[in-house]
């Protein structure tokens, strides 16, 4: 009977260690989600990418050729295509620009633009909606829709 509220003694200790353990790799992990997705401004990752708030998206998809990312912090997907957005905004710098709405902050641009899913990229040419995709996306087929859009040789100001 001793051997058995010992034993019992080892558990709650381990589960208490285990608890602190979780605890103090969620603060972390909270602190990190901050550099990771910051709110407002620059994405994390470089300065190729640009969140765009309500209040900016009109004025800032108004001309040219503009790639934007519907996506959500929380969302696997939607970190997996950030590296590939960043690397379609380098190859396309100059030509296309490419920005983020976060559809947590944003839900009313999410909403005019029907976005059910994420990550969803919607490709703009003068404010106006020319290609649609859902799901995560290669370089390749992001950067040839830019291009079929015109912005092969046209830049974006």
């Amino acid at each position: 009977m001793e051997e058995n509220l010992g034993t019992t003694k080892k558990e709650r200790s381990r589960s208490v260690t285990m608890f602190l353990a979780v605890m103090v790799l969620l603060v972390a992990a909270s602190g990190l989600y901050a550099v990771w997705f910051p709110r407002g401004g620059e994405v994390a990752g470089g300065g190729h990418l640009r969140s765009l708030t309500s209040q900016e998206f009109d004025a800032a998809v108004a001309s040219g050729v503009v790639l934007v990312d519907f996506w959500a912090p929380w969302c696997g997907p939607c970190r997996q295509q950030l590296p590939i957005l960043e690397d379609v905004a380098r190859r396309v710098e100059g030509r296309a620009a490419v920005m983020k709405v976060n559809v947590d902050e944003q839900p009313e641009v999410a909403g005019r633009f029907g976005v059910q899913a994420i990550p969803t990229l919607i490709l703009l040419q003068d404010g106006r909606p020319v290609q649609r995709f859902v799901g995560v996306q290669s370089a390749r087929a992001l950067v040839g829709a830019i291009d079929a859009a015109g912005a092969g040789a046209a830049g974006h100001e």
